[in-house]
Parts: structure tokens; C-alpha cells; sequence
């Protein structure tokens, strides 16, 4: 098959277990898509200034804008929901070793 991974390059051993509860309604499934691409739009955020390299900061903003169309989608279908991200706080930025909060 055209475009197909060959039988070496497929991953082995890996397996995704989503917890019942984030999954549970409509409801639950789009806070989790909130909560998590809040976390990845913010990752990539606050990645640019840690990149010395113009290429990746543009690269990492363009992801970041991305992100924040997934977290529209899921927002949008909360109710009570804006679809628009919260204002970025730079002091949340997560920092290399450093637990999400």
C-alpha cells in the first residue's frame, strides 16, 4: 500500500488507555480537549522564548495558533463557553523538570 509504514517502522508496545471518566459524555470529552490543549497551546507559548533560533520560535508560534483552534472547537461546545482562549499569563509557563499545575 501506497504511503503506508512498512511492518519496521510500527511502533510496538505502546498502548493508550484514556480514563473512562474524561470520556464519559460529550461534556467530559470536550473539558478534557480544553484542559489539554490550554496546556499544549501555553507549552508552545512559552517554548518561543527559549528557542535561540527564529525558525523555531515562528514554528513554535504557528503550532500554538493551531492549538488554540483545537481548544475553540472543544470550548465552543461547553456550555456557557466563549471559544475564546483566556489571556496567556507568561508567569504559568512551565519550565524544563517543572509539574503541571
Amino acid at each position: 500500500m501506497e504511503g503506508s509504514p512498512r511492518p519496521k517502522h510500527i511502533p510496538t508496545g505502546f498502548k493508550l488507555t484514556v480514563p473512562a471518566k474524561y470520556v464519559a459524555s460529550k461534556n467530559a470529552l470536550a473539558q478534557a480537549g480544553v484542559t489539554l490543549e490550554s496546556a499544549f497551546v501555553s507549552t508552545y507559548l512559552g517554548a518561543i522564548d527559549e528557542f535561540s533560533s527564529s525558525e523555531l520560535k515562528t514554528t513554535a508560534g504557528a503550532v500554538a495558533a493551531n492549538e488554540a483552534t483545537h481548544y475553540s472547537f472543544f470550548d465552543a461546545i461547553l456550555p456557557g463557553a466563549n471559544a475564546v482562549l483566556p489571556a496567556f499569563d507568561p508567569s504559568r509557563s512551565l519550565r524544563p523538570g517543572q509539574p503541571a499545575r
